[in-house]
């Protein structure tokens, strides 16, 4: 079993490694990233471990892609501010299209909005 390819041990051991990390991390994608990198330390330091017991393995496995999963939640990477992108694309459209004309008139408008509420707190 110490001579199979990282291929093999990935297959074997990626549906256990990705299910514990999505629990913690609840994207698959980013599981896949930590379940990735779990099982390439594992296979890299393969030598010092017992692959031939399973049970073992798995629970090594599992305990390594929550750990990994909850370090990488910690990362302040992880906490990033989701935006739709059909809105960033009307507002960059937005900015694209106005002219001189149409600013003017904004600041304008904006400036007797201004008056306004300063004569309703008058």
């Amino acid at each position: 079993m110490k001579n199979q390819t990282y291929e093999e041990f990935y297959l074997k051991y990626r549906k256990i490694s990705r299910a514990y990390a999505y629990g913690v991390l609840h994207d698959w994608n980013i599981s896949d990233d930590v379940s990735q990198d779990v099982l390439y330390k594992m296979y890299t330091k393969r030598k010092h471990l017992n692959i031939d017991n399973e049970k073992m393995m798995y629970s090594l496995i599992r305990r390594a892609s929550v750990n990994k999963a909850m370090d990488y939640k910690k990362k302040s990477s992880f906490r990033h501010e989701v935006i739709c992108t059909a809105d960033v694309t009307e507002v960059l459209n937005v900015y694209k299209t106005v002219d001189a004309e149409e600013e003017l008139l904004r600041k304008e408008k904006n400036k007797f909005m201004y008056m306004v509420l300063e004569r309703f707190r008058e």
